[in-house]
């Protein structure tokens, strides 16, 4: 009876990790860096390795104010310069040109900064940027404001950008 006793034990133990685990995994929220000033918000940011001398960073960016918004800059801790960028495709032909003015945010809407499209291109980056690193950004935004963060490094995505 004794040995039955310390295998129900053991189980019910056991039971209980897994479901401390299961509860505690954030499946339902987005990977990557966040943050918000209250009216930009920004989800599942990160940057890429870098290949060669530059690194791209993604988000999502939503706009959850009444009027328009535009990203206009980045900088970044590991690289400098920092501009933004725009994959866009000509007659079949793919090419890469900077966003001079900036990504407008909809009044009451979100754009998205992805492989092959819309990015943060984080040029001569001045050190090997490897998967699990982090490095700071800082969006500055046609209103004046700014928000920092820190995104993970991950590898390009499947979309096979990896400037």
């Amino acid at each position: 009876m004794k040995k039955t006793g310390v295998i129900f034990t053991k189980l019910i133990t056991l039971l209980f990790v897994s479901t401390l685990f299961a509860c505690s995994t954030p499946s339902a929220t987005p990977s990557g860096a966040s943050a918000t000033d209250g009216v930009i918000s920004i989800v599942g940011a990160y940057a890429t390795i870098n290949a060669g001398p530059n690194s791209s960073a993604y988000m999502m960016i939503s706009n959850n104010g009444d009027t328009p918004e535009r990203l206009i800059a980045a900088s970044a801790t590991d690289a400098n310069p920092t501009t933004l960028h725009e994959t866009q495709n000509n007659n079949g032909v793919m090419s890469m040109v900077a966003a001079r003015d900036g990504f407008e945010i909809p009044a009451r809407g979100k754009i998205e900064l992805a492989p092959s499209g819309k990015h943060v291109m984080l040029e001569n980056v001045k050190r090997n940027l490897k998967v699990g690193d982090t490095t700071a950004i800082v969006l500055k935004f046609q209103s004046g404001k700014e928000i920092a963060l820190t995104l993970p490094v991950r590898e390009p995505g499947s979309a096979g950008h990896g400037h």
